[in-house]
């Protein structure tokens, strides 16, 4: 017998029952084939839901290996694969329109699968870059300047001009002229990403429609201007700079020489997690909602459904045959409201008798991630600093994407994940405490660029501090104290 604990996952909104079995199950059997090829070793992702909220556990699994990309080989492969592969995918989901709903979704789902093992494919080997550089610098100063030779080696290697400078500056442009979701996945059916993944699609699709309005209204509270976003640009170039003559400076002179072609390299893995990834998984959850929202108004029209959004509270295998299902829908309805009302803190459980991964394997995925923090005294938290910055002012519990609208300056926010979507509270200069998620995150990818704080590794600390209490923060240390 062996023990796994499981972790919630970034979608901070309760997941419906077709989410679940669209999203989840594709997810997971995707994410599982890349780790496979990635470390080597049959990985299997083992997923289950409480209070509607999605948990998720890794384990060994009898899987065939496939050989995993290297960095360059998915660099390569970005326009020889991925895109053709995309492309012809996006084909089958037009025909898939007219299809027998089960069929249609059970199809759809096996496609999103292929597009998160494509998706991470690309952006394992490219965490994996950015870690090898950080190792290559770790401690040079010394044990107690650690921290600050990560952050340093970092910053070197960012991706500067992210995406997310561009989404923010068409957004600002459209306002008051925000789409809709339904607006949002036509125009991603001809061929508009939006945003290029960072935040702009729905964390649950169930979710309002007012996401859009929300980040307008977030970046003009915190006077967010074109020409803020491009000073900011012009600063994250110029401390990337002097990151990297602070690394050639430091290093031993049999690292100097191979550290511009290193850095280099991560900064086009940084590049490739930063964007390509985002984007695949943002173009393809829209494809499977639209599909979604298709099949929900033709079997209103049919009668099976009193609305279409109905649809989302059955499974895949009660949308095949004729039975009834109004009873169903309502009762899920009803229960989906409530775990949407209790925004319950994130949770840990344990699941006994899984097949436990062998000590190299799970060696290898530490490796990858970024340890958990911890209370270091009465008032005061250690986490892991994760781009530089200080902050001191009231703490704000942001638990779904609608507590966006909360925030005023001087706040600092403590959010549930590392995820995309946070990303825009670091570009509005919101220092960021993550719960759940590491360094190479995409929130604290974007603070790094944007000069932002942020502390990452603070699982737990929701359940010391008060919303509302007054708190310091240090991206520098990764100390919080109140």
């Amino acid at each position: 017998m062996c023990e796994l604990e499981w972790s919630r996952s970034s979608v901070s909104m309760p997941m419906s029952e077709l989410e679940y079995d669209l999203l989840a199950v594709g997810y997971a059997t995707g994410f599982g084939r890349a780790l496979t090829g990635f470390l080597n070793h049959g990985v299997a992702v083992r997923i289950t839901r409480r209070s509607g909220h999605l948990y998720s556990a890794l384990e060994s699994a009898n899987a065939p290996v496939v050989p995993a990309l290297s960095l360059s080989e998915a660099e390569n492969s970005w326009p020889e694969t991925v895109s053709t592969t995309m492309q012809r995918h996006f084909v089958e989901f037009g025909d898939l329109l007219d299809n027998d709903p089960h069929f249609a979704l059970v199809r759809a789902r096996e496609l999103f699968a292929d597009c998160i093992a494509l998706h991470h494919a690309l952006m394992l080997p490219a965490r994996q870059q950015l870690r090898d550089v950080v190792a290559l610098v770790a401690g040079i100063d010394g044990a107690d300047r650690q921290t600050d030779s990560t952050l340093t080696a970092l910053e070197a290697s960012m991706h500067v001009g992210s995406a997310i400078f561009d989404a923010a500056a068409a957004l600002l442009d459209a306002e008051p002229e925000i789409l809709d979701d339904a607006g949002i996945i036509t125009t991603i059916a001809a061929g508009a990403c939006d945003g290029d993944g960072y935040g702009l699609a729905q964390p649950g699709w169930l979710e309002d429609a007012r996401y859009g309005r929300r980040i307008v209204g977030l970046l003009q509270t915190f006077d967010v201007t074109p020409e803020v976003l491009r000073r900011r640009r012009i600063a994250a170039e110029a401390r990337q700079s002097a990151a990297a003559a602070e690394l050639r400076y430091a290093v031993s002179a049999d690292i100097r020489g191979g550290l511009d072609e290193r850095l280099d390299a991560a900064r086009a893995a940084s590049q490739m997690a930063e964007t390509h990834g985002p984007l695949m998984h943002v173009r393809y959850t829209h494809e499977l909602r639209r599909l979604t929202t298709v099949h929900g108004v033709a079997l209103t029209r049919a009668n099976r459904l009193d609305h279409l959004d109905d649809i989302f509270h059955l499974t895949l295998s009660e949308l095949s045959g004729d039975r009834e299902v109004s009873k169903i829908v309502e009762a899920r309805r009803a229960t989906y409201c409530e775990q949407s009302c209790q925004c319950l803190p994130p949770q840990t459980f344990r699941s006994h008798g899984c097949a436990a991964l062998p000590i190299t394997v799970t060696a290898r995925l530490r490796h990858l991630g970024t340890p958990p923090g911890r209370p270091t005294g009465t008032r005061q938290w250690r986490g892991i600093g994760a781009a530089r910055g200080k902050g001191e002012g009231p703490l704000r519990v942001l638990r779904t994407q609608a507590d966006i609208a909360r925030l005023v300056p001087g706040d600092i926010a403590l959010v549930p994940d590392a995820g995309p979507a946070w990303g825009w509270l670091a570009l509005a200069g919101i220092p960021l405490i993550v719960e759940q998620g590491g360094l190479l995150g995409h929130a604290p990818a974007v603070a790094r660029e944007v000069g932002s704080c942020c502390v990452v590794g603070a699982q737990g600390l929701a359940t010391l501090v008060t919303d509302g209490e007054v708190v310091k923060v240090s991206g520098d240390t990764g100390e919080v104290t109140w």
